[in-house]
């Protein structure tokens, strides 16, 4: 989004009107425009806990996504060259050209209740790296190659400034992801966008890749043996800040300049730290033909994104995660928050996994850390007809198991006799 390439935004006459001002390149690629909208991707519902009790039910949304898939599955023979390949449940949807050799992938994200946090700060410059992030590592977990992102910005009112400081948090974003960002939205919509301090935003991107779709990652050639490798997280990245925030502001009572002791930084320093991007890992591991079966990227739903496989007859045991870094142990004790909801809200110091035959880890490790993150072998693909996610662990106190067909984390003594059997 860059600054000069921006209209001057025109209000409305009426103050409940709409007002936008478009952004794009000065040159117009000559290619077909995908629909804004990609089909929602399913998170498994979760149980109620401390994460319904901040507003976040992802019951209630599965049951709203159910209603709108009726309707937008009817969409995708719309278009006679262009066939959807992988819709809903990816981490991005893949649309065939039929007449290319290439695909597209289309991913679209926000970056949450986090806004509210650089909103408290007065610090602006780092959420556009979050925005990039969230849309550019699903592209990439489908195999794809991202390109480019527009973005969104939906504000109560336009500040420059405010809106310069996004630029450059998004211009950062897409300098780590490689991708370019052509254009995209201001909205002037105050009687809609409600945050904290004088400017009130949100943040949306939509990221487009490309990827041949016979070479698509779907999970679906996982197979019991393979090693699942985990790639260290930055922090809470940009998910569950509506539990976050209730548990620092409201039950800690910490103001956003305090420090947190346990992690030896300040709130603002802790929360605000940028989404980690990891399409250079994804390229460069499929550009050395690494044999990946799949990538996942544990945002929203936190370990059950684990699940989003199409393998059938397989489950996913992770039996070696790293230790949790201490912002994740401070919001579980202080919040009160079960094992079983830290691992479906949060990363716990784990951002993104990759599943790869057995004796191909140190080569993902090799790549992780050639881009600075730290990666390890947390666990293996087993054979379960159930195609259920196991974790255990010394500081679990137990086991924590999910199915594919509920989704949600429960916390169980031990892990079923029937797993991985």
């Amino acid at each position: 989004m860059s600054p000069s390439k921006r209209k001057k935004p025109v209000a409305k006459p009426s103050t409940k009107a709409k007002a936008t001002t478009k952004r794009s390149a000065p040159k117009r690629v000559p290619a077909g425009r995908p629909a804004k909208r990609t089909a929602a991707k399913s998170a498994p519902a979760a149980p109620a806990g401390a994460y319904a009790g901040s507003g976040v039910d992802h019951g209630r949304k599965d049951r709203g996504l159910d209603g709108m898939i009726a309707h937008l599955r009817g969409t995708y023979a719309n278009n006679p060259r262009a066939a959807v390949a992988d819709g809903v449940g990816g981490y991005a949807s893949v649309v065939e050209l039929l007449d290319q050799p290439l695909g597209i992938a289309i991913s679209t994200d926000s970056v949450g209740t986090k806004v509210l946090v650089a909103q408290m700060a007065g610090r602006h410059d780092t959420v556009g790296i979050d925005c990039v992030a969230m849309n550019a590592n699903d592209v990439a977990c489908v195999g794809a190659n991202p390109l480019a992102m527009v973005d969104y910005v939906g504000v109560n009112v336009v500040d420059a400034d405010v809106m310069e400081a996004l630029a450059r948090g998004l211009a950062e974003g897409a300098r780590r992801a490689e991708i370019s960002i052509p254009g995209g939205e201001i909205a002037q919509v105050r009687d809609l966008v409600r945050g904290l301090g004088d400017v009130h935003y949100d943040l949306i991107g939509t990221c487009v890749g490309v990827v041949e779709p016979a070479r698509a990652l779907d999970g679906r050639s996982l197979a019991p043996g393979d090693t699942i490798v985990g790639l260290a997280s930055t922090g809470v990245h940009s998910n569950g800040f509506s539990l976050i925030r209730r548990i620092v502001f409201e039950t800690l009572g910490k103001r956003i300049g305090d420090r947190l002791p346990e992690c030896g930084r300040t709130v603002a320093d802790e929360l605000l730290e940028p989404t980690a991007l990891y399409v250079k890992e994804c390229k460069t591991l499929l550009r050395l033909g690494v044999p990946v079966r799949a990538f996942f990227n544990v945002t929203g739903g936190g370990f059950t994104n684990l699940l989003r496989f199409r393998a059938e007859g397989c489950g996913i045991l992770l039996d070696h995660l790293p230790e949790p870094p201490p912002i994740f142990r401070l919001l579980r004790d202080a919040g009160g928050v079960t094992d079983a909801e830290m691992h479906q809200v949060f990363n716990m110091g784990v951002g993104f996994a990759v599943a790869v035959p057995e004796g191909w880890e140190d080569e993902v490790v090799r790549v992780a850390r050639a881009q600075g993150k730290k990666a390890w072998s947390i666990g293996r693909v087993v054979e379960d007809p159930l195609r259920r996610l196991g974790i255990v662990g010394s500081k679990l106190r137990g086991a924590l198991v999910a199915s594919k067909s509920k989704g949600a984390i429960l916390h169980a003594e031990r892990l079923p006799e029937d797993f991985g059997a």
